[in-house]
């Protein structure tokens, strides 16, 4: 529980070297606090559930044990989660305990979400944790809430914090993770317990009289897999109970599990060093870097899969108890399938944190700094230089056609708008072109944490303004295609007009014949009521 509270507080402290520093430690103190106060409500249910396993591992009734385990996490789930939906609803008004300042509650508001999920994850960890010292296995607990906090949380708060600019917010988020990996290493451990073997060991314990033989005893807890089965089982292979085929299935999961962590971690760590090496030098993509990076997680995992298979071994898993007979089963090996698949989805993407502590901005620095030297292009970026505008210049060689075009199709595609601009050309020999944009985003300057990614796409703008010149090519050749259509819709339309000029022509004479057969005293009235037809 100490490594635990420690590491809350420190996350708290780190709070104090953020931006804005005294309002973010207000709202992670209103986090803590907050989160310490619906720790309680759990607390007394964990203790009730630590003395009801003891007593029921005692008096052998490892089924009572069990069950009343299962019913403490039920009723603490349910507890929970209406601790948590009290701290959802009511987060104004829990807001109004601790502070008054509309700056803080800004800031602390959305670290309360968290803190509801946290709650949930917190108070079943408790009932697990209680359940867990009812059996003795409070050795195991610690190095799970070292691993889970020190490990993963922590940092993860760190990058959440600084290189995702998350803050506040960041860190509880590095708290969730550290609390859910908690939260799922115990919920494992409960999940893997032998509950018959654990009676046995208490039974032994308390015929010897020998406590410190019991305590080692409840400290491994799982016993060793094995494949031997009864002698009529041997002769009459029955279907293997539900008990043995979960402990299957967690055997056939938990080594793919470390299998697939360790295929993605070697994948992207080996795939991002070549990456930066070969990719800079060679010009490699970076999809054959993943190639290649894929290629040693193979490697690895056949030189190490003996490995992780025997750590396996030495987690005392549970025993399924299965027969050679039993082993050939359908059902078994589908079982066995299924655990295999999940637990390496499951590895797979644990190994995909490994993303949050690659940097993969340096090596696109590097390959586009290999690509800037190699075309000459050389960018300059201030907001120093005039109060309202960024200041941008570019300079390079003159005899690279569609530079402007390409620069300034990737300012646009920024939501960058050119105020001014300027070009110049060197009277020397080498014959160098300097462009000078002036540009704001949103009315004001360029933000100096979006600089460096905006001077990317500049640069890779001069790098390649092949891309742009071919882009304009094709549009242009579509609008002289429309063109030519619109041209050819509007004969279309003039031979449309002539045809019904004509027709109205013949159709006036066929009427002025009719009427000069009826009438031919009356002509011009006649030719009046053709044309009133015609028309009509």
């Amino acid at each position: 529980m100490i490594s635990e509270w420690w590491a809350a507080e420190i996350i708290v402290l780190l709070a104090g070297t953020l931006p804005g520093a005294e309002v973010s430690l207000t709202a992670m103190a209103i986090f803590s606090n907050t989160c310490s106060i619906c720790f309680y409500f759990p607390c007394g249910l964990a203790v009730a559930t630590n003395t009801r396993v003891s007593n029921e591992l005692g008096a052998g009734r490892w089924a009572s044990a069990r069950f009343a385990s299962n019913v403490s996490l039920l009723l603490g789930l349910g507890l929970v989660c209406c601790t948590s939906l009290a701290v959802l609803l009511g987060r104004g008004l829990f807001l109004r305990l601790f502070t008054s300042d509309r700056t803080v509650d800004s800031v602390a508001e959305p670290v309360l979400l968290i803190c509801a999920a946290y709650v949930v994850l917190d108070g079943l960890t408790i009932v697990l944790c209680g359940a867990l010292k009812g059996c003795g296995r409070q050795m195991l607990q610690a190095p799970i809430v070292v691993a889970s906090y020190y490990l993963l949380g922590i940092p993860f708060a760190y990058l959440m914090a600084w290189p995702c600019h998350l803050k506040t917010f960041g860190l509880s988020l590095g708290a969730l993770l550290g609390t859910f990996s908690n939260f799922l290493g115990f919920a494992l451990l409960v999940l893997c317990t032998d509950w018959r073997r654990m009676a046995e060991v208490v039974a032994q314990g308390v015929t010897q009289g020998v406590a410190t033989g019991a305590r080692g005893s409840a400290k491994r807890g799982l016993v060793r897999c094995t494949a031997a089965g009864s002698s009529s089982d041997a002769v009459t292979p029955q279907r293997p109970e539900s008990w043995q085929l979960r402990a299957h299935l967690i055997n056939s999961a938990v080594p793919m599990v470390a299998f697939g962590f360790m295929d993605n971690s070697v994948m992207l760590h080996a795939g991002n060093a070549i990456d930066a090496t070969l990719g800079v030098t060679f010009g490699l993509s970076t999809l054959a870097a993943a190639a290649c990076g894929q290629v040693c997680s193979d490697v690895a995992g056949v030189t190490f899969g003996g490995v992780i298979e025997a750590l396996a071994s030495k987690l005392g898993l549970p025993s399924a108890h299965l027969s050679e007979e039993q082993v050939g089963m359908g059902v078994v090996k589908r079982v066995g399938l299924i655990g295999s698949v999940l637990g390496v989805m499951t590895g797979c993407s644990l190994g995909l944190l490994n993303l949050f502590i690659i940097d993969t901005d340096r090596t696109r620095e590097l390959k586009l700094a290999a690509e800037t030297e190699a075309s000459g292009f050389s960018i300059t970026m201030s907001n120093n230089t005039r109060p309202d505008f960024t200041a941008i210049t570019v300079e390079g060689p003159t005899d690279v056609p569609g530079v402007v075009a390409s620069v300034t199709n990737a300012m646009a595609s920024a939501g960058v708008l050119i105020r001014d601009m300027s070009g110049h050309r060197d009277d020397d020999t080498t014959g160098t072109l300097r462009l000078t944009f002036y540009v704001t985003k949103g009315g004001e300057q360029v933000e100096d944490d979006e600089l460096k990614d905006f001077g990317r796409s500049i640069m890779a703008a001069c790098n390649d303004p092949q891309f742009h010149q071919k882009k304009e090519k094709r549009i242009v050749a579509e609008m002289e295609e429309l063109k030519a259509q619109l041209v050819k819709t509007q004969e279309l339309l003039q031979l449309a007009v002539k045809e019904k000029e004509n027709t109205q022509k013949i159709i006036e004479k066929h009427f002025l014949r009719i009427a000069k057969k009826d009438d031919p005293q009356d002509d011009d009235s006649t030719a009046e009521k053709s044309t009133a037809m015609t028309a009509s």
